[in-house]
């Protein structure tokens, strides 16, 4: 007892805790039932779009399919109709308006005349499909085999099956088929306890006599002797009897048929007939006489392609509509597609066909797939041109396939989760849905999509050989080029040595830095470079002593240094800088193919990183789709890049462990090329860079701040995912410059880390900032270059010393900022200004900031040469801005910095274009200083022109100057006292006896001319024969102005009877010297003015008229001449008749105007006793009749009648009539007429002469 009790302590604390344990447990799960029913809402289930025909509800829908639904309802309707045929390629919907048709016309309602009876074979398609296939494959285990006979009876046994198992057996209980019916457990205990109380029943009736309590000779007819429980238990016997023997009527019946189970097989008894259909026809004559149906719809029948079926099924049709038992018209109704029949068949097994337009087809379909899309919610995630394209190519595109499409895309939306590609999601599920089998082998890497997809080094092969073959062209280039190279300065200091040797007398060898060095050595390099540095060359020679008749060995110094060898044989260039030109036209070139190279290279690289899409974007897709060949559908899908390298993500599910979701969806993401934000955080780094290949890290999606930070600080590590970054990183890509950008601004980054590996990994990246990028203003380029100097490590800056961007911003102080001022920078500005050789555009600032950088900049030339400096420098030294301006070169010649001094000097070029010639006030230089810049020889002639227009100065002495040019710019610009010493001066500087343009420009200015008109050449210190040369080429140009010309010509006091060359000048100036006397007359320029100058000559006798009558022999003339002078307004009648003296009487009377002209003179000067010939010869040639009677009355006393007749004879009308006998004539009455016709009557030419009226009257004699 006591061990009991023991036991029962013991074990009460575990069942203690066991029933508290058990109580919770019940009361979690009752308070879970109780949130579940009264609190919590039932979720109701998403409604999908089933595969079956779709039942159309709306009004929209309805009305697209009304004419169908309208044409058979009153095929149903109309008599004689008993086959009809709804006919449509597959999917065309023709399921969907029969279905419709139903719902519309439900038998159920008691205004439809319509009983249906639907009948669907496509359970048969797969057994015959599979059928094929097996045969096709060769393959052993069919699956159903049955000959075409076999195949067909079960058809019409599938018919007759959905027939009978359509309705209930009590609808058909005389039919000989017998069904396995499902008895409940109520049924059978009804049916049990009903058959207990039946054998009750028999057994009482024979055990106690109740037949005998029933025979009728025992009945009294009294209520009391009625025994009601015997009548009960016949009652009940003959009740159970009753129903025994109608069950086994039914049940064994006369049948064929042995049995038909609930699974839908079907065993045929002994004997087997052809057709199912005809063995059974009294089974579906029953059929219908037993039910109501009047529509039978059979669908599916036409995928067999046997055209037997539809004539039973038309035999049975007919039998049925003619049965007297039925009485009803029934309609067969049939879905098969348009192919079935040919011809006239059709017309022959349907009484009224009904052709359907599909719903959707190719063109189409896209509208349908945009419907269910937005009934989703969808459409936004997928892209218009995928939507418009893509079941386009599907050819035997119908609702169904559509439909299910969209299901299983919504499966895999859902089941995969993380964020994909819509686009690609949707053309996997395409592919999987038109090539399940090829989708199958995916999995196992495997079938076309899978080797398509692994070829991919195939399809860029073309591309990688071609740039191979240019980086090769290429490189073999860059080898003639190197060698070239070489060979070319090698020849061009073989020139050199030739022309100092040729300068050498007798030299077997060169002392080079004090060594001998044999001819054949000089060109070798390390020599030649030597003695580029010698300032006197020295050499050994062998001088001849005619002594000792023998050569001996002596040094010589050329007293020429090399430099001054190069300037003989080109002064243009140095040596080093002609070899600095070769190779820089060279390494140009040379450097070019590099970086050609460099870019194919890269490009090979990028090549192979390629993707489905962009390879086939570059060539034809055609010659690598393999069994997808003529697949417009997998064109698509593979050559837009719907379906590639990725499509695992697509078919896969993902779990969880060695990365997050988040960093999942990074991964895919970068391998799909799709973009995060740069700051997307990652949870487990090391892991997500090891799931990604190094390929990846040169796509713009791995930009992401912790992957580039780890990479690079750890690029030791992940030596080859580094490598791909860096190529990333100098990509210059669009993304990549928005990432850095992004990087810098972000306080999540460590600028020290990028910004100290940018300058190592793309030393192109300055130069992209500022000249590629139009992107970023000055602040935000500047603060990258202040990056730059912070984080970079002094080698990586010096690298950037050949990019000339990143120097001219380093040449800005203000660039620098607060850098300059922070004492701990300094070294390292030092550093990086001694390695660029920097010079600062601007250093006004810099000795406030940096005493210590100041000195370092102005001790080494470390600035530019501009204004801005060199005032800074200036104001340093106290030096006033005023003073700057005005006379800049001689304020800069005065300070006390012999730095800047010599740095000018050595750039004076730069000193002058850049400063003094921009300083518009600079006009105040002293002489000294412009002389000192004009003789300059390191300024071009050019700019000291420009020196010469923008100082405007006037100096005193032409002969200060040592350059031809710039005494002629001098001259040209007025800047020089006008005096005939300057003049000289500029005469005797060229090697010419004339003047040139520049002189006669000068001289022809009237200030300058009227100045010199002042003085003359006498008093010049040159020699006689140098002045007479001026002043002869002064008097010689004819291009001087002839005011200039008349003043400047008696610069020289000289007699010019021999100015031999004055043929020269202009008519003008000729004109001008003869009528200044300022040559004089004589044969010689007689000639000369006659030979070059019409009738200059003329007007030379004009103007020494009496130098040339006394020698007038001695001056060629010809009529014309003598014509000019008779004619000549200058000289006076007294002389033209000194002059008519000289000529022979033939000279005068032979030309008419001459005649004239000294038959004037003779009448003017009253000249008599002239010869009768001479007078003769002008009263023929001169026509005045006035001077001709005047000369006439002057020479009458020397003339004879005969003679006095003859001479009027060739005066005109009335004259003329004088010696014509009797004859009268009429002149005018002047005291030269009247002494004329006095003369006449003294010699007895005429009789009389009466003055009548202001007329002389006068008769010839007889």
């Amino acid at each position: 007892m006591k061990k009991n009790k023991q036991n029962i302590i013991s074990t009460s604390p575990s069942e203690k805790d066991s029933f508290i344990k058990s109580f919770f447990s019940k009361l979690k799960r009752l308070q879970y039932s109780f949130v579940q029913i009264f609190f919590k809402e039932k979720e109701k289930p998403e409604q999908i779009s089933s595969l079956a025909a779709k039942v159309l509800k709306s009004k929209k829908e309805i009305d697209k399919i009304r004419p169908y639904l309208n044409r058979l309802n009153s095929a149903l309707s109309s008599e004689g109709i008993t086959n009809i045929a709804l006919t449509g390629t597959y999917g065309s919907g023709k399921s969907t308006v029969i279905r419709t048709f139903q719902d519309i016309h439900k038998a159920e309602d008691p205004n439809n005349d319509f009983d249906y009876l639907n009948i669907s074979l496509a359970s048969f398609k797969d057994e015959i499909i599979d059928e094929e296939e097996s045969k096709s494959q060769g393959n052993n285990n069919i699956h159903f085999q049955q000959s075409q006979d076999n195949f067909e009876r079960l058809l019409e046994v599938s018919i007759l099956q959905q027939m009978i198992y359509h309705v209930k057996p009590s609808r058909i209980p005389d039919s000989r088929f017998k069904r396995i019916i499902n008895l409940t457990n109520k049924k059978l205990i009804v049916t049990a306890l009903g058959f207990v109380i039946w054998l009750i029943s028999a057994l009482s009736m024979w055990k106690f006599g109740v037949f005998s309590k029933i025979n009728p000779l025992t009945w009294t007819f009294s209520f009391k002797d009625l025994d009601f429980t015997s009548f009960l238990i016949i009652g009940i016997f003959l009740s159970g009897l009753a129903n025994i023997i109608f069950r086994f009527i039914r049940t064994f019946g006369n049948s064929r048929i042995s049995k038909i189970n609930i699974k839908g097989e079907l065993e045929l008894g002994e004997n087997v007939d052809k057709s199912i259909l005809n063995q059974h026809l009294d089974e579906i004559i029953y059929f219908f006489q037993k039910t109501k149906f009047n529509v039978v719809v059979i669908e599916d029948l036409d995928r067999f392609r046997s055209t037997e079926i539809f004539t039973k099924l038309r035999e049975i049709n007919l039998l049925l509509n003619n049965s007297e038992l039925i009485q009803r018209k029934i309609v067969f109704v049939y879905a098969i597609r348009d192919d079935m029949f040919q011809g006239k068949e059709r017309i022959k097994f349907f009484d009224y066909i009904i052709p359907i337009i599909p719903f959707i087809n190719p063109s189409n379909a896209n509208d349908k797939l945009t419907e269910l899309l937005e009934e989703e919610g969808l459409i936004s995630v997928f892209s218009q041109s995928f939507i418009d394209d893509v079941v386009t190519f599907i050819d035997d595109i119908d609702m169904r396939l559509l439909t299910n499409i969209f299901q299983e895309y919504l499966v895999y939306k859902e089941s995969l989760q993380h964020e994909l590609t819509q686009d690609n999601l949707l053309a996997i599920v395409i592919y999987k849905n038109i090539y399940p089998r090829d989708f199958a082998r995916l999995h196992k890497n495997e079938g076309d999509l899978y080797n398509f997809i692994a070829n991919k080094d195939v399809f860029i092969k073309d591309f990688i050989s071609k740039l191979d073959e240019e980086i090769a062209l290429n490189q073999t280039v860059i080898t003639n080029i190197e060698k070239d190279k070489i060979d070319n300065e090698k020849e061009l200091r073989d020139v050199y040595i030739f022309a100092l040797l040729s300068k050498l007398n007798n030299p077997y060898n060169v002392l080079i830095e004090g060594k001998d060095v044999t001819l054949d050595k000089l060109s070798e390099e390390d020599n030649f470079n030597a003695l580029m540095d010698e300032q006197d060359i020295k050499y050994n020679s062998f001088v001849y002593n005619s002594s000792y008749r023998m050569y001996n060995p002596t040094k010589t110094s050329l007293g020429k240094s090399f430099s001054d060898v190069e300037k003989e044989i080109n002064n243009r260039h140095t040596f080093s800088e002609r070899i600095e030109l070769i190779n820089n036209l060279n390494d140009g070139y040379l450097e070019e193919l590099k970086q050609q190279n460099e870019i194919l290279d890269e490009r090979k690289e990028e090549i192979k990183r390629w993707d489905i899409k962009r390879i086939f974007q570059n060539q034809d897709v055609s010659n690598y789709l393999g069994e997808f060949e003529h697949s417009l559908l997998m064109r698509s899908l593979l050559v837009n890049g719907y379906v590639n390298e990725n499509y695992l993500d697509y078919i896969s599910l993902f779990h969880e462990v060695s990365i997050t979701k988040g960093d999942y969806t990074f991964i895919r993401n970068v391998k799909t090329g799709s973009s995060l934000d740069f700051d997307y955080k990652l949870e487990k780094l090391e892991n997500v860079i090891k799931k990604i290949n190094e390929n990846h890290f040169e796509k713009v999606a791995i930009l992401n701040y912790q992957i580039v930070e780890y990479i690079l600080n750890n690029k030791n590590q992940y030596e080859t995912r580094y490598k791909s970054l860096k190529k990333l990183l100098k990509s210059e890509h669009k993304i990549v410059i928005e990432f850095i950008d992004s990087y810098k601004r972000s306080n999540q980054t460590d600028n020290s880390i990028l910004f100290t590996e940018i300058p190592k990994i793309w030393q192109g990246f300055w130069n992209f900032i500022v000249k590629k990028s139009n992107k970023f203003s000055e602040k935000k380029i500047n603060e990258y270059f202040q990056l730059i100097l912070t984080h970079s490590t002094l080698p990586d800056i010096n690298k950037l010393n050949n990019i000339e961007s990143f120097k001219q911003h380093f040449s800005v102080l203000s660039n620098l900022g607060d850098l300059i001022k922070d004492k701990n920078n300094t070294a390292k500005l030092k550093s990086i200004i001694n390695s660029f050789n920097t010079k600062f555009n601007d250093i006004s600032e810099l000795h406030y900031n940096s005493e210590e950088l100041y000195d370092l900049v102005l001790s080494n030339d470390y600035y530019e040469i501009n204004t801005t400096n060199l005032l800074a420098i200036a104001t340093h030294e106290s030096v006033s801005e005023n003073k700057f301006n005005s006379s800049n070169y001689t304020t800069i010649r005065n300070l006390d910095n012999e730095f800047t001094i010599a740095y000018i000097d050595k750039k004076i070029e730069i000193y002058v274009t850049s400063v003094l010639l921009a300083l518009e006030e600079n006009t105040s230089e002293s002489a000294k200083s412009l002389i000192l810049l004009l003789n300059n020889s390191d300024l071009t002639v050019m700019t000291k022109k420009l020196i010469l227009e923008s100082t405007l100065p006037v100096f005193q002495y032409l002969s200060e100057f040592d350059e031809i040019e710039i005494k002629e710019e001098i001259l040209n610009q007025f800047a020089i006292t006008p005096s005939w010493e300057n003049v000289m001066d500029y005469f005797n500087s060229y090697e010419n006896e004339n003047l040139d343009s520049i002189l006669i420009n000068y001289l022809n200015n009237k200030d300058v001319f009227k100045e010199l008109t002042k003085s003359n050449l006498s008093s010049l210190k040159d020699d006689d024969e140098t002045k007479k040369k001026l002043a002869l080429a002064i008097i010689y140009c004819d291009d001087l102005d002839l005011e200039s010309h008349k003043s400047l010509r008696k610069c020289y006091h000289s007699s010019w009877s021999k100015l031999l060359a004055f043929e020269k000048l202009s008519y003008e100036k000729v004109e001008s010297m003869i009528e200044s006397k300022f040559i004089t007359l004589s044969v010689n320029h007689y000639d000369k003015t006659k030979d070059n100058f019409s009738d200059l000559h003329i007007k030379f006798i004009e103007r020494s008229f009496s130098t040339y009558i006394k020698a007038y022999d001695e001056y060629e003339m010809d009529e014309e001449d003598h014509s000019s002078i008779l004619q000549s307004t200058i000289l006076i009648d007294a002389q033209k008749k000194q002059f008519l003296d000289t000529l022979a009487e033939n000279d005068i009377i032979e030309n008419t105007v001459i005649a004239t002209s000294a038959t004037k003179v003779y009448v003017n000067e009253k000249v008599s006793g002239l010869s009768y010939s001479l007078l003769y010869g002008l009263f023929t040639k001169s026509n005045s009749n006035e001077y001709r009677i005047q000369l006439f009355n002057l020479n009458a006393n020397s003339l004879d009648r005969s003679e006095a007749k003859n001479l009027i004879g060739q005066l005109g009308y009335p004259y003329n009539r004088l010696i014509k006998s009797r004859k009268q004539a009429k002149i005018s009455s002047n005291p030269i007429n009247l002494e004329f016709t006095n003369i006449l009557l003294s010699l007895g030419i005429i009789t009389s002469n009466r003055e009548v009226k202001g007329m002389i009257k006068a008769v010839a004699t007889a």
